[in-house]
């Protein structure tokens, strides 16, 4: 999503996201940068200088009205994500 040397600042807009907040994390040599698209979507991306990329995703479900599938799918993610 980010060129490897695009600088962003709260406000510019990308891909139809707007940059909300971006916070050096400095002990892990890496920058969030919070999006939040027209749609209403939220995305966290994590500039880093690393070959190694990682990707995550979140679903939010209403716990009164979640189906099997959405539990699978969530209970699969918690626990593939918690043994990393």
């Amino acid at each position: 999503m980010l060129e490897k040397d695009q600088s962003l600042e709260v406000g510019d807009q990308l891909h139809g996201y707007t940059v909300e907040k971006i916070v050096p994390v400095s002990e892990l040599s890496l920058t969030a940068v919070h999006l939040q698209h027209h749609s209403g979507a939220k995305h966290l991306h994590v500039a880093r200088q690393d070959t190694n990329n990682v990707f995550g995703f979140v679903v939010i479900t209403r716990f009164q009205c979640i189906s099997l599938f959405s539990f699978v799918l969530l209970y699969n993610a918690l626990n593939y994500f918690s043994v990393l």
